[in-house]
């Protein structure tokens, strides 16, 4: 639905605000330029030099029938060779964020795949790295909630910012203590449901 949606409108012309179009908020997050936050508006204009960052976040799930790609008889499993590298104390989180994200290019995760990776991983921006690279890419997504229990505050507080309080939020899984500012806006959509 919101994968339809951007592409009916990637062709050009007025660029939506988070007032007309609420779903682009939820997709491009953290929006950055030269080194300073900001939110795009209609009249923005892409310069034609700078710095711009933003976190693209997928928002759409695997279907419910789509499985993780196994391997052949007498074949590794692909996320074996992930954990191989995970569990290689000579390498750095950086290196096994990178086998994390080239594993997600082709591959779906489980929930028990990204728990297994984030104890390997100590490092508190990769530990949210890692949701960030399995939030649209794990098949058992209703339990990305408990795998986001394990995090610290401060990890969580990261995911917030990055992914969105409301793409975090499942209503499958709402069981819980919720503390939200309604003077946010995705405080509110999320309370409004």
């Amino acid at each position: 639905q919101l994968r339809s949606f951007y592409a009916e409108r990637r062709t050009g012309g007025r660029r939506e605000t988070s007032e007309d179009s609420p779903e682009m908020e939820r997709m491009w997050r953290s929006s950055r330029f030269e080194g300073a936050s900001f939110i795009f508006r209609a009249d923005w204009k892409v310069p034609f030099s700078g710095i711009l960052e933003v976190d693209f976040v997928q928002t759409t799930k695997p279907e419910v029938d789509e499985r993780p790609r196994t391997a052949h008889a007498g074949d590794l499993d692909p996320f074996d060779e992930v954990l191989n590298r995970l569990q290689d104390p000579e390498a750095s989180d950086r290196d096994k964020i990178l086998a994390l994200r080239q594993h997600s290019n082709k591959h779906l995760f489980t929930c028990k795949q990204i728990s297994t990776a984030l104890e390997h991983i100590t490092d508190s921006d990769f530990r949210a790295e890692v949701f960030v690279i399995a939030y649209s890419r794990t098949r058992d997504w209703h339990g990305l909630t408990t795998v986001l229990l394990t995090l610290s505050m401060a990890e969580t507080h990261t995911l917030h910012r990055r992914l969105g309080l409301v793409n975090l939020f499942d209503d499958v899984m709402a069981v819980g203590f919720y503390r939200v500012d309604l003077s946010r806006t995705a405080g509110r959509v999320l309370m409004d449901g």
